[in-house]
C-alpha cells in the first residue's frame, strides 16, 4: 500500500483482552488475529522525564503502541486532520498504519512497546514534513 493512500481513519484504539484476579492482571495481545499483521521487530522506548519522540512518519511500516507505564500522547496526523491520543496502561494498543506522521509526547518518566510489521529501514522514513504533505497529494 502506499502511504499516501492511508488517512487517520486507519488509525484506531483496541482494547486488548484482559483478565485480572487476585493474582494480578494479565493482557492478551493477538497480532494476528487483531491487527492482521505479521510482527517483525519490536522495540521500547523508556523516559526518565518529560520528552518528545517521533516526529516521522513510514512508507511502509505499520506499528502497534503499547503503554506499560506512566503516560504517553500520540498525536497521528494525515496531512488533513491531526487526531490525539493518550496511552495510560497496557490494557489498550494504539493502530497506526503507514502513511501518518506520528509525534509523542512523554509528559514524565513512561515505557512503551512498539510492535511492527517491517524490519528498520531508514529508507522508509519520512521525516520532513513537507516531503510527509507532497507524498500524501496535498
Amino acid at each position: 500500500m502506499e502511504y499516501s493512500a492511508t488517512s487517520i481513519y486507519d488509525v484506531f484504539l483496541e482494547e486488548l483482552g484482559a483478565v485480572n484476579d487476585e493474582r494480578g492482571l494479565l493482557t492478551v495481545l493477538e497480532i494476528q488475529k487483531t491487527f492482521q499483521i505479521r510482527l517483525s521487530r519490536v522495540f521500547f522506548i523508556e523516559t526518565e522525564g518529560p520528552s518528545v519522540r517521533g516526529g516521522h512518519a513510514h512508507r511502509l511500516c505499520k506499528q502497534i503502541f503499547i503503554c506499560n507505564s506512566g503516560t504517553v500522547k500520540i498525536s497521528c496526523y494525515d496531512s488533513r486532520k491531526i487526531v490525539e491520543y493518550e496511552l495510560q496502561d497496557n490494557k489498550v494498543a494504539l493502530f497506526v498504519p503507514n502513511g501518518i506522521w506520528v509525534n509523542l509526547d512523554f509528559p514524565g518518566p513512561a515505557l512503551i512497546t512498539v510492535l511492527c510489521d517491517q524490519p528498520y529501514i531508514e529508507s522508509e522514513y519520512v521525516r520532513d514534513i513537507e516531503t510527509f504533505n507532497i507524498g500524501k497529494n496535498v
